[in-house]
C-alpha cells in the first residue's frame, strides 16, 4: 500500500489565504462541466478537505503535484491534481464513478 500524505495536504492549504489563492490550469467551463460543479465550489472543496479520502505524492518534472482522492459515497468521489507554488494550481479535476472507486479502493488505498 502507498503512503497517505493527506495530513501533509492539509498543512500546505493551511497556508494559503482563501479562493483567491486558487489557480485552474484549465478552463472553468471545461471542470465545470465536466464534474458538475461550480469554480466556487471547487475552490472551497479543496480549502475546507472535509471529504478528502486518500493522497498521493507524484514527483513529474522536478515539480511535485498530489492527487486529492475525495469520496461522497460508494458511488460518487472526485479526483483533483494540484501543485503548490506561491499559489494552489489545480492541474485538473475529474469525477469519480462506482467501478473506478470500486477498482482504487481494492488497489490502491484499502484503508
Amino acid at each position: 500500500m502507498k503512503k497517505d500524505y493527506s495530513d501533509e495536504v492539509k498543512e500546505l492549504i493551511k497556508r494559503y489565504n482563501g479562493e483567491e489563492d486558487i489557480i485552474l490550469l484549465k478552463s472553468d467551463t471545461y471542470l465545470t462541466q465536466r464534474n458538475n460543479i461550480a469554480t466556487g465550489e471547487i475552490k472551497k472543496e479543496i480549502l475546507e478537505a472535509q471529504k478528502l479520502y486518500y493522497t498521493e505524492k507524484q514527483e513529474r518534472q522536478n515539480r511535485v503535484r498530489y492527487v486529492l482522492f475525495f469520496k461522497y459515497s460508494n458511488k460518487r468521489g472526485r479526483c483533483y491534481v494540484l501543485e503548490f507554488d506561491d499559489k494552489i494550481r489545480v492541474v485538473t479535476v475529474f469525477p469519480l464513478g462506482k467501478k473506478t472507486l470500486k477498482k482504487y479502493g481494492l488497489k490502491r488505498f484499502i484503508k
